[in-house]
């Protein structure tokens, strides 16, 4: 999932000041000159390395591992969150210090995201400490804490709504209810975060279970990036994650099951607090498909930024939407493009028509010359800021190497996406924007 567009320019900014205090420009790191090669360890583990580029004395590690809440049932919800959670945890287990921990007193930093069809745990360390870090973030995967009191502390945690996705709750709930509704009985309709009866659930023997069928070399990518020789990197990374020994792995990509990709209609629920929200979706297109790029416009065009439709609409010819913004999956196997408002009862409903406008405008082609250049600029913009930093660097190249499509694909989508005309964008919506799903929350009275 990506955040919601609305958020963009507050996770530019807190980007941008990391990047300065690690010393970090993008024109300097446009200006290295970097060597990148992809291997693969004996234990079956794929690495991709990028070496030469001066990231201010900073080396990172993205570890993508094939495993989200799209291969877990539904009383298991959340199993995978959880786990992460458990194999960051900073409680001493037996005296030893914490992997976490140790990451910390290197000087570095360690968090994972849990989406639908992967796992990625991000660490970013002075060049100097790496590998001692690198090692002490394949201890925490290859033996994560799953202890009672671990599991105890990271289920309270997470069930209290530490990490939700995005800022207003009702806007959650209803995403929640959309990919009920859109994915019915497979695992593309539950939320990453899980489900809080379902995590009350999952006992310590449920993680080490879950630990050993998933958690396996052959079913993870490695992404390292640093100024270090490709020598001295790759025999970090072989002292690190050569050693972990390889399994038995669940391999192959989750089932959308029965009711898989359902769609249209619309459902009702209670606001428990008042207020109200909405979120319309549709069935978009996986990276690496003909009309990818153009969705990622169309998607821009509806809701990004102050010079989008939807802003029009809900703030300044009328004023109908607290917030509002879009919410994209890019998994494989359940795509979906989805855009929410936040108002109160009295406005959600004209809020929801405003929305609907917004899109078939797209679909049929109502989309100025200053509309259209501005979304293309955007999303060039984006994929060019999304490899600024070491972490990155990592993350992107390793993201869709591991999605299938090489290292070096955000380049080839910027020229996809310079390339487009009005008319493929156009036809792409036509195609993938059909009848939508639609989940509103509101006070009970107001329905």
């Amino acid at each position: 999932m990506t955040p919601s567009r609305s958020n963009r320019s507050i996770i530019f900014i807190a980007l941008t000041v990391a990047l300065a205090l690690f010393g970090v420009s993008g024109a300097g790191l446009a200006a290295q000159t970097e060597q990148v090669s992809r291997y693969t360890l004996e234990n079956g583990m794929t690495v991709v390395s990028r070496v030469g580029g001066n990231a201010g004395g900073l080396s990172s590690a993205c570890l993508f591992v094939r495993v989200g809440s799209a291969y877990e049932d539904p009383e298991k919800s959340g199993v995978t969150n959880l786990l992460n959670h458990m194999a960051l945890a900073c409680q001493p287990s037996g005296g030893a210090v914490p992997p976490a921990l140790k990451i910390e007193q290197l000087g570095g930093k360690v968090w994972v995201e849990t989406s639908f069809e992967y796992t990625c745990f991000k660490l970013a360390a002075p060049s100097k400490n790496f590998p001692q870090a690198l090692k002490a973030l394949a201890e925490a995967v290859s033996a994560p804490a799953c202890s009672d009191a671990a599991l105890a502390v990271e289920r309270d945690a997470l069930a209290s709504g530490e990490g939700g996705q995005y800022d207003d709750r009702l806007v959650e709930k209803a995403y929640r209810e959309f990919l009920k509704k859109r994915f019915g009985d497979s695992g593309y309709g539950l939320y990453p975060d899980g489900d809080e009866s379902a995590l009350e659930s999952i006992t310590g023997t449920d993680a080490r279970g879950w630990h050993v069928r998933r958690y396996q070399p052959e079913a993870m990518l490695l992404s390292v990036y640093g100024p270090s020789e490709e020598g001295q990197l790759k025999k970090a990374v072989n002292e690190s994650f050569g050693r972990m020994s390889s399994g038995v792995c669940s391999s192959g990509r989750p089932a959308l099951g029965a009711r898989g990709q359902s769609s249209c209609g619309r459902t009702d629920l209670p606001a428990p607090k008042g207020g109200a929200a909405a979120v319309i979706g549709y069935a978009s297109a996986p990276p690496g498909a003909a009309d990818y790029p153009a969705m990622l416009v169309a998607g821009a065009i509806v809701s990004d930024g102050m010079a989008s439709k939807m802003f029009r609409g809900l703030r300044e010819d009328n004023d109908l939407a607290y917030s509002f913004g879009g919410l994209t999956s890019c998994s494989a196997g359940g795509p979906h493009m989805a855009f929410y408002v936040c108002s109160d009862e009295g406005r959600v409903e004209p809020a929801v028509d405003c929305v609907r406008r917004s899109v078939n405008a797209v679909k049929s082609g109502d989309i100025t010359a200053d509309e259209f250049a501005r979304a293309k600029g955007t999303l060039i913009g984006e994929l060019s800021f999304m490899r600024e930093g070491a972490v990155g660097q990592a993350f992107s190249a390793g993201y869709y190497e591991f999605m299938g499509l090489g290292f070096d694909y955000p380049a080839t989508l910027a020229r996809e996406v310079a390339r487009l005309g009005k008319s493929d964008v156009v036809g792409a919506a036509s195609r993938r924007l059909d009848t939508g799903s639609l989940v509103v929350l509101k006070a009970k009275e107001a329905h």
